[in-house]
C-alpha cells in the first residue's frame, strides 16, 4: 500500500511535469516567430523578447498584487540572476546563428543536445540515480538527432556544418542556464520566482542590446507585422513559457527535465515543416519520432 505522503509527492511530480511540457510547447514555437518576425535581425529579436517578456511579468505582479514593490527583489538573487542571464544571452545568439546555417527546426534539435549534458551532471555532480528506462530513452534521443544530423554530411555546405557547431555550442549554453536556473529557482516561491525571471529577462536584454551595438544590428522593428510577433515570442515563450518551465525546474531529476525539453525542439521541427515547408526525408521524420518516444519515456520516469 502507497503511503498518503508519497501518494502526494507523486502527485505533485506529476503536475510540474505537465507544467514542464505545457512550457516546452510555448517555447516550440519560438523559432517560428523568430522566422516571421523578420523585420527585425536575429539578436534584436531575442533581444525584444527579454524587453517585452520582463515587461509583460512587470504588469502581471502588478494586476497580482496591485503594486510594485521592489522590496520583493532579493539583493542576494541579482548575481545568479545576472549570471543565468550571461548564459541565456549566450544560448540565444549560437541559436539564432545555427539558425541561419540549418533553418530553426534543426537548430533547435541540435541546441537540445542539452538532455546529454544534464543527464551526464545528474549522474556525475548529483548523484541521480538513473534506471534502465531513463538510459534507453537517452540513448533513443541520441540516435534520433543522429539521424537528423549526420546523412550526407560530407556533401553539406560549410554554412551548414557551421550552424550545426552553432548548434552544440547552443546545446553546451543551454545546458548552463537551465542548471543554473534551476539552482535560482529552488526553494523559492511563486513570488520569487517570477521576480526572478523578470531580473533574467532584463539582464539578458541588457547584454543582447551591447551585442547589437557590437555586431551594429538595429534595435528599429521595420514594420508592424514583426512588431506584433515579437509581443508575441515575449509575452508568451519568455514570460509564460519560461515561468512553466522555472517552477518545475527544482522539483524534477535533471536528466528527466533534459529529456521533457526535447519536446520542445521535437515540435520546433514539426513547425519548420508544416509553416514553411521545410523539405523532410523519411530519415528526418523517424528522427523526430524516435526523439519524442524519448520524451514519452523520459516523462514516465519517477522524479525526486
Amino acid at each position: 500500500m502507497i503511503e498518503p505522503d508519497l501518494k502526494i509527492k507523486n502527485v505533485k511530480s506529476k503536475v510540474f511535469i505537465l507544467k514542464l511540457i505545457a512550457g516546452a510547447i510555448l517555447i516550440s514555437f519560438s523559432g517560428v516567430l523568430v522566422k516571421i518576425a523578420d523585420g527585425a535581425g536575429p539578436i534584436t529579436a531575442g533581444f525584444y523578447r527579454m524587453l517585452f517578456g520582463g515587461i509583460s511579468l512587470m504588469i502581471f505582479i502588478l494586476i497580482k498584487e496591485k503594486k510594485i514593490n521592489f522590496k520583493q527583489v532579493k539583493k542576494k538573487k541579482l548575481y545568479p540572476a545576472f549570471i543565468c542571464a550571461l548564459f541565456f544571452a549566450a544560448d540565444l545568439t549560437c541559436w539564432h546563428k545555427s539558425i541561419i546555417g540549418v533553418g530553426p527546426g534543426l537548430a533547435t534539435l541540435l541546441g537540445n543536445l542539452q538532455v546529454f549534458f544534464l543527464a551526464g551532471f545528474g549522474i556525475i555532480v548529483l548523484k541521480e540515480k538513473v534506471n534502465f528506462k531513463t538510459i534507453i530513452a537517452i540513448i533513443l534521443a541520441f540516435f534520433g538527432i543522429i539521424l537528423l544530423v549526420c546523412p550526407n554530411w560530407s556533401g553539406l555546405s560549410a554554412s551548414w556544418k557551421l550552424g550545426v557547431f552553432y548548434g552544440f555550442l547552443t546545446a553546451a549554453t543551454y545546458s548552463c542556464y537551465i542548471l543554473s536556473l534551476r539552482r535560482l529557482q529552488a526553494s523559492a516561491d511563486f513570488s520569487d520566482i517570477i521576480w526572478n525571471m523578470i531580473a533574467i529577462s532584463f539582464f539578458t536584454a541588457l547584454i543582447l542590446g551591447v551585442e547589437i551595438l557590437i555586431f551594429k544590428e538595429s534595435f528599429i522593428i521595420k514594420d508592424n507585422k514583426s512588431f506584433l510577433f515579437l509581443l508575441t515570442y515575449g509575452v508568451f515563450q519568455q514570460a509564460l513559457g519560461w515561468v512553466l518551465i522555472s517552477e518545475s525546474l527544482p522539483h524534477l531529476k535533471v536528466s528527466t527535465v533534459g529529456l521533457i525539453l526535447l519536446l520542445q525542439p521535437s515540435l520546433s521541427f514539426i513547425w519548420d515543416i508544416f509553416f514553411f515547408n521545410r523539405v523532410t526525408t523519411g530519415l528526418d521524420i523517424a528522427g523526430v519520432c524516435i526523439a519524442i518516444v524519448a520524451i514519452y519515456m523520459g516523462g514516465a520516469v519517477k522524479s525526486e
